[in-house]
């Protein structure tokens, strides 16, 4: 069931907020990170939950140095999940995954908007809200690629929590039968092992060789469990077989946003930075707040302490993740 969420999560979405502009009193927000932490743990979130949601920001955390606007891709890690993304349930409502995603991303940039949000802000908000449902980032855009990799490093974990990361997977589709649910998710495997690379920022390339084995072990494991349920069911290569019913795309190859990619005559890809125009808050004579939206340092009491400024990147998340046996950041490539 979903994880309780704790306190200091209000503060880090506030702030996060503030920084990317929104004019709202500070009353507001916090209402706004209420209701977004309802949707984060309701109780048929099994890995979809808080406490996902605290791994992704622990990750923009630990990758924000490459990044542009590290509070505009924590918004949107709060925010995508206001609606359970899956394919499978995508599937059984008759729609699709970046259908979904479309309507998480409506309601992202209604929300923003409503809460002082620059229209500028919002839209890229949503923007990144819907890549999310592909992890499929435009060549030019880092920043988006960040929080692609962000929510898939997970699967990059140790093998022990990837194997507790696939057994709340299944838990999370318990309304699925177990032939069409291995199905399903050989599809997504498969796709996800065609990439030239699952991670697509630099510093998430370091993952990519822990993630490749977990998704080849499971790949091997679920090929082996399908043989058992149905021995006619061989599925070669990318086809699935025609008894699925499920679809578990993960969308198109790359989703295109704003102007189009830059490419010299040798082949590099120039990366922009999309520059947004962002409303100045309102000034409201309370305490300053948390350097750049980040979680804070958590001591042993579990009470929120000030962070160093000269700490990593990472460092200020350990706590935090361990607190709720988060599954660490990815492993380090051996």
């Amino acid at each position: 069931m979903g994880a309780e969420a704790p306190q200091w999560l209000f503060g880090s979405f506030v702030e996060a907020m503030q920084e990317i502009g929104a004019t709202a009193p500070r009353p507001d927000l916090e209402t706004e990170a209420r209701d977004l932490l309802r949707r984060w743990t309701e109780p048929t979130r099994h890995l979809h939950n808080v406490r996902h949601l605290i791994n992704v920001l622990a990750h923009v955390d630990e990758l924000s140095s490459s990044t542009h606007d590290p509070d505009v891709l924590r918004v949107a890690a709060w925010y995508h999940g206001a609606f359970l993304n899956t394919a499978v349930e995508a599937k059984l409502a008759g729609s699709d995954p970046v259908t979904i995603a479309h309507r998480c991303a409506g309601h992202t940039s209604q929300r923003l908007e409503a809460l002082g949000v620059s229209d500028d802000v919002a839209e890229r908000v949503g923007e990144l809200v819907t890549t999310m449902a592909t992890h499929s980032a435009p060549r030019d855009d880092l920043d988006a690629q960040v929080l692609s990799d962000a929510d898939l490093a997970s699967l990059a974990a140790t093998p022990q929590e990837y194997k507790k990361y696939r057994q709340l997977l299944r838990e999370e589709y318990d309304h699925v039968d177990d032939l069409t649910y291995l199905r399903a998710r050989r599809v997504v495997v498969r796709r996800l092992l065609s990439r030239p690379s699952v991670f697509q920022s630099p510093r998430g390339q370091a993952w990519e060789a822990r993630a490749r084995e977990n998704l080849e072990a499971e790949l091997a494991k679920t090929d082996e469990a399908i043989a058992r349920l149905d021995p006619s069911d061989t599925a070669p290569g990318e086809e699935a077989h025609p008894d699925v019913d499920v679809d578990v795309s993960e969308g198109p190859t790359r989703n295109e946003f704003g102007d189009d990619e830059a490419v010299t005559s040798t082949g590099t890809i120039i990366i922009r930075r999309k520059h947004l125009k962002k409303n100045a808050p309102t000034p409201t004579g309370e305490e300053p707040p948390m350097t750049a939206g980040r979680l804070p340092l958590l001591a042993e009491d579990d009470t929120p302490t000030e962070s160093g400024t000269n700490e990593d990147d990472a460092s200020s998340l350990e706590t935090a993740i361990d607190t709720l046996d988060v599954p660490s950041r990815p492993t380090d490539p051996r």
